[in-house]
């Protein structure tokens, strides 16, 4: 029982942070910040993506009506580290569709000591950068952000809550939910640790990607999962058409503008005398 009680609460919990995380990406207003270069700390190895992983990518991303063309692996490993050493973060990128794929972030793997580090979201940015710089796009035409097959025992029981609790726009029957913001589920998953890291990234990055907000969360059908329990499952973060700033309103120039006495006194008369009876 305690157990139930302690998987409810962690669901509220990460639907209360869901609910803060989309509230400070709907502002304009960010401060900018200042990070190292990736390619400084880190070793840096891109190549096209192998023809069976972009066939499992392209599998899932069609249940959305999604597709791509050309995709790269960027893994990002500790310098010193070779080509057969498990990298640190391996993701995959299509610039052209605007799709981002997190495939492997592993903190631990991460051997930098502190200043030497970057953020998994800070590193996953900078590496759809290399991207769009590679396959000739911009930054901004970043459309949908994958969590494929998440193995994080956190993310993995907020999905599964949110299958039992949340209503949900589109359901089907292999574990495949469409949440929206009217939905807890689509609040509890971007609080989770999985979707929690995609958000900063998109928050520290909001002008880059021309101020776009989360549309929708999917999570995906999978033929070998069954419903009866936690299991490593994907879902996609797909974003809203950009967005612009609101222009601001010029105050009028000072002769313009007519002042009116304080506190019903009557207006100066001479220098500083007030003219009181």
């Amino acid at each position: 029982m305690s157990s139930t009680l302690n998987a409810y609460d962690e669901y509220l919990a990460a639907i209360e942070r869901g609910k803060c995380l989309c509230k400070e990406l709907q502002r304009f207003v960010r401060e900018p910040l200042t990070y190292p270069a990736m390619q400084s700390l880190y070793n840096v190895e891109m190549n096209p993506l192998r023809i069976n992983t972009k066939r499992n990518i392209q599998t899932a991303l069609a249940q959305c009506g999604l597709s791509t063309s050309e995709m790269i692996y960027i893994d990002i490993r500790n310098i010193g580290k070779g080509e057969y050493d498990d990298a640190a973060y391996a993701n995959h990128f299509d610039g052209k569709s605007g799709v981002v794929v997190c495939s492997e972030n592993y903190k631990g793997r991460d051997e930098n000591g502190p200043g030497q580090r970057l953020w998994p979201s800070e590193i996953l940015w900078q590496s759809w950068l290399v991207a769009v710089k590679k396959q000739k796009s911009k930054p901004s035409d970043l459309h949908v952000v994958v969590r494929f097959r998440v193995v994080n025992e956190t993310t993995m029981r907020l999905i599964w809550e949110s299958a039992r609790r949340s209503t949900c726009t589109m359901e089907g029957g292999k574990g495949m939910r469409e949440y929206t913001n009217w939905d807890q589920g689509y609040h509890a998953i971007l609080g989770s640790p999985n979707g929690g890291s995609t958000m900063r990234m998109l928050l520290d990055h909001k002008r880059e990607i021309g101020y776009r907000t989360v549309e929708r969360v999917v999570v995906l059908e999978e033929d070998k999962l069954a419903l009866d329990k936690p299991q490593a499952r994907s879902f996609l973060i797909l974003l809203s058409p950009r967005r612009t700033p609101p222009t601001r309103i010029p105050r009028p120039p000072a002769t313009a503008r007519k002042t009116k006495p304080l506190h019903g006194w009557p207006p100066l008369k001479g220098k500083g005398k007030i003219g009181l009876k």
